[in-house]
């Protein structure tokens, strides 16, 4: 894959932003449905009409798609690697973040995606879009329940039953900062 400057041709950027969102639109992503779980359906809805917009003008750049814990790898209490590059390709640096915050949320609750926001943007020197926030979050569903306690695998409690509670506070606090 050849890696371009992100301002090197906006159109295709531009294709890239817009094939990168409807890949995830075939794969059930932009589905518009709230978790049969979901307790707040007017910020589900509230979420959706936003992604509804034009999606915001990313700065490309290659992104992981499935940033999480899980996959940074640490030794002596320092970053040394990320793993599982399997889904990576070109897109906003924002969904990475935005991925991370929801796999946080789902384990261990908003308060602890919104310290990484806040730490994220100290370090990156600009605020994440909450419209690339809203994408990764809305990426949630019911099947979450399932898969995750088989992707934690013991190695981090998994409160199933307050998963999707979770995921509405870290949604309402997200639309709070638009």
């Amino acid at each position: 894959m050849k890696i371009t400057r992100p301002d090197a041709d906006l159109r295709l950027v531009q294709a890239r932003r817009s094939r990168w969102i409807s890949r995830r639109s075939r794969h059930g992503g932009l589905s518009q449905e709230n978790a049969a779980s979901a307790t707040r359906p007017a910020a589900w809805e509230a979420a959706f009409g936003i992604l509804r917009q034009q999606a915001p003008e990313p700065a490309a750049c290659f992104i992981h798609r499935d940033f999480q814990h899980f996959n940074l790898l640490w030794r002596r209490g320092r970053l040394t690697g990320v793993a599982d590059w399997a889904t990576s390709c070109t897109g906003p640096a924002d969904f990475d973040a935005g991925h991370c915050r929801l796999n946080l949320a789902v384990l261990f609750g908003a308060d602890w995606a919104e310290r990484l926001r806040l730490a994220y943007e100290a370090e990156a020197g600009r605020a994440i879009d909450p419209w690339w926030d809203l994408y990764a979050i809305t990426a949630y569903s019911d099947e979450w329940r399932r898969f995750i306690p088989v992707q934690v695998a013991g190695r981090a409690p998994v409160d199933t039953a307050g998963m999707t509670s979770r995921v509405e506070d870290l949604l309402e606090a997200t639309l709070s900062r638009l």
